[in-house]
């Protein structure tokens, strides 16, 4: 009897011990594998392009430059919400992805226009599109300060 109560517990510890489950650990996570079709299709892909978003009724602008010649591919992103403009160049290669430039510039505030136009452009594979907005004043409306 004193042995199945020792055993319950022992039992009953055991149980309420925490259970920690050891994973193993890897060095380096495995490069996704590339059929050689794929890889050769990469090898020859060309490609610029550009983008260019200028909203001067909410103070807002976005850009952006990219080109790729096969395996390498360079760029840069600029992004402005009247309060920051940031700029990123960046290169991608068998070395992976790189920020090789940053730039940040402090801006007095978004100046809101209700007058004001936004126009996009977009350029790729020699064609290009542009378009504009202008703002139409609602009336008895204002910019909350």
């Amino acid at each position: 009897m004193k042995l199945l109560v020792f055993l319950s517990i022992l039992l009953a510890l055991g149980l309420a011990l925490p259970f920690e489950q050891k994973l193993p650990i890897e060095d380096k996570p495995e490069k996704p594998t590339v059929s050689e079709a794929e890889l050769e299709q990469n090898k020859n892909a060309k490609y610029v392009f550009e983008s260019d978003v200028d909203d001067h009724i909410n103070d807002l602008t976005q850009k952006r430059f990219e080109e790729r010649d096969g395996l390498n591919v360079r760029g840069a992103y600029e992004y402005s919400d009247g309060y920051l403009k940031r700029t990123v160049h960046y290169i991608a290669d068998e070395n992976g992805f790189r920020i090789v430039k940053e730039e940040t510039e402090a801006l007095p505030g978004p100046h809101v226009d209700l007058n004001g136009v936004a126009s996009v452009t977009n350029k790729a594979h020699g064609t290009e599109l542009k378009y504009s907005v202008k703002s139409v004043p609602v009336k008895d409306t204002h910019v909350i300060e």
